[in-house]
């Protein structure tokens, strides 16, 4: 009974406006947030990253580490609240016969 549930509540909106899903979203924007920070963080601490460029390097790479598990976690959330999803094409949305 858990999928139904967390629909019903992603789904549920106040005043036109999603207010649980969008508290999710957020939540996954501060932990995406939080992972990439750290992983340059540690890069940084560690040595693992010792000059400027390496350091840029690693700071576009853990960015683009939180792009992509926002978006993966932004998508989810969209699914379960609208049933529609953000980076497929319709043509591939649509159920197969």
């Amino acid at each position: 009974a858990f999928y139904p549930t967390l629909v019903a509540h992603l789904s549920s909106t106040t005043f036109g406006i999603p207010i649980v899903a969008l508290v999710y979203v957020t939540g996954i924007a501060a932990c995406a947030y939080h992972l990439a920070n750290g992983l340059h963080a540690f890069a940084v601490t560690w040595d693992l990253a010792k000059t400027p460029r390496s350091q840029r390097i690693a700071g576009t790479a853990a960015s683009v580490i939180g792009v992509l598990l926002f978006a993966l976690g932004a998508n989810t959330t969209l699914y379960f609240a609208t049933g529609s999803r953000l980076f497929v094409p319709a043509t591939l949305d649509a159920p197969r016969r």
